[in-house]
Parts: structure tokens; sequence; C-alpha cells
């Protein structure tokens, strides 16, 4: 991320509730919260969403050092729950080859700083991965 780019994400980067419900909100905000709490409950270190084939896309949890499915999701879904990750970090939603950033997300009262990464890939779709504090906490 440039130094701009930095200080823009600073500027605008939220905080996340995630035990807030969200009645109202759309379906992919309320699936990025329960994928967040659920790896957070799960006791993983790391998500990592990543293209399976045409048609779906993977997530899978680092729990004790190996990467474990949880779900596929039709592909729609997939880049629309990437996108959403990157607009809660504060990133370019364009496919830029590598970008970085951090997620500020709470949960049961307690401030987490989670580090995000995408990778445009030479296909339609790209990965991301989330690296989860090993205690849980910023």
């Amino acid at each position: 991320m440039t130094r701009d780019r930095d200080a823009v994400a600073k500027l605008f980067r939220q905080e996340y509730d995630l035990a807030v419900g969200h009645v109202s909100a759309p379906p992919i905000v309320n699936l990025c919260n329960l994928m967040l709490t659920d790896a957070f409950k799960s006791g993983a270190r790391g998500i990592r969403a990543v293209p399976v084939d045409a048609e779906h896309g993977g997530i899978d949890y680092d729990i004790d050092g190996q990467w474990q499915p949880v779900m596929q999701l039709p592909i729609k879904v997939f880049s629309t729950l990437i996108n959403r990750f990157k607009v809660m970090a504060v990133l370019d939603t364009g496919r830029v080859p590598v970008q970085e950033g951090e997620l500020h997300v709470r949960l049961d009262g307690v401030l987490r700083v989670l580090t995000i990464r995408t990778e445009a890939t030479s296909a339609a779709h790209e990965l991301l991965t989330i690296a989860l504090p090993a205690d849980g906490a910023a």
C-alpha cells in the first residue's frame, strides 16, 4: 500500500462489531461476520478464500497449522465476499496484483486487528488470506 493510500485507509477505516445482529444488512455482510466469528470460535489462526473451479470458491481455516475446508460458495458469492472484505479493510476493489491491509473487528467486547491480503490470479478470481491474532486479541 502506498503511503498516501495508507493515510486514506487510516482515515476511513471502521471498526466492525461482529456481535451486532444485522437483520436489515445484505446477506453478504452477515456471511462475512459469521465467517469471522466462526473462525475465532474454531480457534483458527487464519482464513483463506481460494477459487476451486469455474463454478465454486472454497473457504478454509488454518487450525493447528493445517488448512481445513469449511465451506464452498458459488463463484458469484465468492467474488462478492472478497470484495466485501476489501471494502472492510479499505482496499481497492479493483484487481490490484497484491494488496495488504488491516481489518478492525470487535467480538465479545475485544478489539481484534486482522491482517488481510488479496492477490490477483491469472484466472478471473482473487485469492484472499486473513491472518487472525494468535491470542484472539489485538
